[in-house]
């Protein structure tokens, strides 16, 4: 409500938030989700496991739905969470994902994926290795690890297209027009490909 308070004061923009009836421009992880986890099967992993992000998310809904198609009929899927985007929620989640027997996992954010690795580590059991978690690129590289499956979220194209939309919308004078819609795709490095 608050957001769309403000929207209707001044031009608006939003930035990887979608709200009925406001501008917004988006990166498309729902897409590299589903596309993580169709790598994921063909590469032989038989059991996955997607650990979802807050309760309420429209991102969350998103990304399960996007696993879920992909992992439908083809391999075993296990959704976990709702979770935090924290740290904490991914160490949370190290038993969870053990007794479900995922040999990879696709965690809703980095944070929770970067806990998930910790506990595993904790618990003796390499990542990669034993449980592949998929992270953001800059994550894997600043990790040294160019065998992790990952997405890249391009941060500067998301502002540069929310401020192209926000200047066309302010030379309009205020004139109101119908709200843009734009999700930028999401591109997903895979190790060896």
């Amino acid at each position: 409500e608050l957001l769309q308070a403000a929207g209707a004061l001044r031009p608006t923009v939003l930035v990887d938030r979608e709200l009925a009836g406001m501008s917004s421009i988006v990166a498309d992880t729902a897409t590299a989700f589903g596309t993580l986890m169709r790598r994921f099967i063909a590469d032989g992993h038989r059991s996955v496991a997607y650990i979802g992000g807050p309760e309420g998310s429209w991102q969350d809904r998103q990304r399960t739905r996007a696993v879920t198609e992909a992992a439908q009929g083809r391999a075993g899927l296990t959704v976990l969470g709702p979770a935090p985007s924290t740290f904490a929620a991914g160490v949370s989640s190290v038993e969870a994902v053990l007794a479900c027997g995922a040999t990879a996992v696709v965690p809703y954010a980095t944070s929770i994926g970067l806990g998930l690795v910790f506990g595993l580590h904790a618990r003796g059991i390499a990542s990669p290795g034993d449980v592949i978690v998929s992270t953001e690129r800059m994550v894997a590289e600043a990790l040294g690890s160019g065998t992790i499956p990952a997405i890249d979220v391009d941060g500067e194209g998301l502002g540069t297209a929310a401020m192209a939309a926000l200047a066309d919308a302010l030379e309009s004078k205020g004139a109101p027009g119908a709200p843009v819609r734009r999700r930028l795709s999401v591109p997903v490095f895979w190790p060896g490909a």
